[in-house]
């Protein structure tokens, strides 16, 4: 398992490539943390995560809108079941 211990967080993570990544990465070992505008579809990976054996998280978050993409990481962060998560500083590319 390439990615155990490690957190991945994916915007957009609903659809296509990032719904792959997604699942894939949790494969690995990853804690994965997505994003997307849709509840259901994000459901859905959250579901899929767990069959595969993975630990998923969708957070609702629209990435056109600032306000919401930068609230899914603190939104995050305040849910205990995501040990790993807390402690460690997330960066943002610029």
């Amino acid at each position: 398992m390439r990615l155990k211990d490690k957190v991945a967080v994916i915007t957009g993570g609903t659809k296509g490539i990032g719904r792959v990544t997604a699942i894939m990465m949790a494969q690995q070992g990853a804690k994965v943390v997505l994003t997307g505008r849709t509840e259901e579809a994000g459901r859905e990976v959250e579901e899929r995560i767990r069959e595969v054996g993975g630990t998923g998280m969708f957070v609702r978050a629209d990435n056109k809108i600032e306000a919401e993409i930068s609230g899914a990481v603190p939104s995050v962060a305040a849910r205990a079941r995501f040990r790993g998560l807390e402690g460690q500083r997330l960066r943002s590319q610029s």
